[in-house]
């Protein structure tokens, strides 16, 4: 990447009329607002190049169990998904693109797969090389976002992956996979492998920091990614802080937009010149008494500043789910 509560509703049969008409107004109340803000936010955004547009918009299309999203982010390819209640839906059909430091996140889940890590737990220390340090530079180059590091330098997993999924630092997700002790090109090929075990038949992986724009995806590709990622509770755990330290060295903040505000709990962001600023969020909000958690992701949004714009259509498809999976909650 380049430089969680509404009062509980009754379940009584004999709710009256009345009740449930006020509490339709209600909701179409907030709805007025949301799509008021989101059509401001989508107006100050700018557009992809017409070529991109033709290329990467499409209509939208719905699984017949989806809700339907009346304002979609225009020019930008997004879907959502609510894993609890089996809604997904997206405004994009088009073919694989860029997705920056989003490569992380399944960058994560293999490294779990391979080096599970609890809660309270540092796992294993990787020794910094010379050849690590040579990364750095190296990584600077190429514009991308890295922490730096001292030969002999001693670092735990846990700070391996916070930092790579917090401030996306691209060094210590190639530190991670020496850590496992695979090569890179197994590596990646494990990542592919989960990739296709979990559906994403639009996805192919290149390298494990994103920096490649053979990184590609889709965004209902990386709301599957995602919802393996908070499979994990330590990852989900990391994905939702706001900045992390390593060693001395801190704090460095998320680059992700929103998170820890507007009920954004994670999950990562990333950026390149082939992929724009690209968001992935979550908010976790409770719906029928109950935790939902709703991911959206956004990828290609173009202008200053792309992940800014990225973060807010997101926010804003997240809150219209969000408001309408209330309104069908509340009258059934």
């Amino acid at each position: 990447m380049r430089d969680h509560r509404r009062p509980q509703r009754r379940r009584s049969t004999q709710r009256s009329t009345l009740t449930k008409a006020l509490a339709f107004i209600a909701a179409l109340i907030v709805v007025t607002v949301i799509l008021r803000s989101i059509t401001h936010s989508a107006g100050a955004s700018s557009s992809p190049s017409s070529s991109t547009v033709t290329s990467t918009t499409t209509s939208t299309t719905l699984p017949p169990s989806a809700l339907a999203i009346s304002h979609w982010p225009l020019h930008l390819p997004a879907a959502y998904g609510v894993p609890r209640l089996d809604n997904a839906g997206t405004n994009y059909t088009g073919r694989a693109i860029p997705i920056a430091s989003l490569a992380k996140i399944m960058t994560a889940v293999v490294i779990e797969q391979h080096l599970p890590l609890g809660m309270n737990s540092d796992g294993p220390v990787w020794t910094v090389t010379p050849q690590d340090v040579a990364t750095v530079a190296n990584q600077n180059g190429q514009d991308g976002i890295t922490i730096g590091v001292t030969a002999g330098e001693q670092i735990s997993e846990r700070s391996l992956l916070e930092g790579m999924l917090v401030h996306s630092a691209n060094n210590f997700a190639d530190m991670l996979t020496e850590l496992a002790h695979i090569p890179m090109g197994a590596f990646i090929a494990d990542m592919n492998s989960e990739a296709t075990a979990l559906g994403m038949d639009h996805t192919h992986y290149a390298d494990t920091n994103g920096l490649s724009a053979g990184d590609v995806s889709t965004p209902t590709d990386q709301v599957l990614a995602a919802e393996k990622l908070e499979t994990y509770p330590l990852l989900a755990h990391l994905v939702s802080e706001t900045s992390m330290s390593v060693n001395g060295q801190g704090p460095f903040q998320s680059f992700t937009p929103l998170v820890g505000t507007r009920g954004v709990v994670g999950i990562k962001s990333g950026a390149t010149n082939a992929a724009g600023g690209c968001d992935v969020l979550m908010i976790d909000p409770v719906i029928d008494g109950q935790a939902t958690p709703i991911i959206v992701a956004v990828l290609h949004a173009t202008g200053w500043p792309d992940l800014g714009i990225a973060g807010n259509a997101a926010i804003s498809i997240a809150h219209q789910v969000a408001v309408q999976e209330q309104m069908t909650a509340s009258n059934s």
